[in-house]
């Protein structure tokens, strides 16, 4: 279904005549889409989880300079 407004084309409908062919076939892009599909979400899984994994190590050495600190600073006042 072509629409014409003062002799431009505003809308092509997929199921016209003037359809351009697939170059590979549908039955073969279609397994190839899910692969890269699943490969991609697998991919951002794994970057989820090690995003998670850093961020404990993160705070886990937070915390371990912290206490070094506190003790450290407990020490100096004990010292004055």
């Amino acid at each position: 279904m072509l629409r014409k407004v003062s002799g431009t084309i505003y809308f092509f409908c997929f199921f016209s005549e003037t359809r351009v062919a697939w170059l590979v076939p549908l039955k073969i892009m279609t397994p190839i889409i899910l692969l890269m599909f699943v490969a991609a979400v697998f991919l951002q899984g794994q970057q989820v989880e090690m995003t998670a994994r850093t961020d404990f190590m993160w705070n886990r050495q937070v915390r371990t300079l912290r206490s070094l600190l506190l003790a450290q600073n407990l020490e100096n006042l004990n010292m004055l």
